[in-house]
């Protein structure tokens, strides 16, 4: 071999060895980041929305058991504008619950997302009906706002199970960048 090759050859695998360790490190950084951005945007995103669903549905069952208690004070006007501000709340819940099913992800997410559908009809007539019928008796509407309280009940354990599988996808994602990581560092 001769001299100039042999001055050469030490340079040129140093360089070598620094573009390939610069392409794992960078496979490894797109790699991590495509894991962030997975679980920031998608998971965080749809744990939101089941969270804000559930928080609509939570505000729409305390204002109708507020209307209950000042039932008696308020005029049918009164009576109709508070029915319209429940339902309301339940269409923005209805309409968060339908873009979790529409983009959900996994088949346990797809069945747990349309099973609160059903749910959420049945809860929107049971709180009809028993603001209809408080008009007239409080009593027994609160006796009929007990089948929409299990209803709520039901809808609120899909709504459980959903967010846990949000919540094991969005640590499955972080595990899967961390292992990334780990592989990147220990390259090095």
């Amino acid at each position: 071999m001769k001299t100039g090759a042999r001055i050469m050859l030490p340079p040129v695998f140093t360089i070598a060895l620094m573009c390939i360790l610069g392409g794992v490190g960078y496979w490894g950084i797109e790699s991590i980041k495509k894991d962030l951005d997975l679980l920031s945007g998608h998971h965080m995103a749809r744990l939101a929305l089941a969270n804000e669903g559930r928080e609509q549905l939570l505000t729409a069952n305390a204002a109708v058991y507020r209307l209950y208690a000042w039932i008696g004070n308020y005029d049918e006007e009164r009576i109709a504008k508070e029915a319209v501000v429940i339902d309301a709340h339940i269409n923005e819940a209805t309409k968060r619950l339908e873009q979790l099913t529409a983009n959900a992800g996994s088949e346990g997410e797809k069945s747990a997302s349309a099973a609160i559908s059903p749910l959420l009809a049945a809860y929107r007539k049971s709180i009809a009906q028993s603001i209809d019928l408080a008009s007239v008796d409080v009593g027994t509407a609160a006796g009929m706002m007990q089948a929409a309280d299990k209803g709520f009940l039901a809808i609120a354990g899909q709504l459980n199970q959903l967010v846990e599988l949000q919540r094991k996808a969005s640590d499955e994602s972080l595990a899967k960048a961390n292992q990334t990581a780990g592989q990147v560092i220990r390259f090095r």
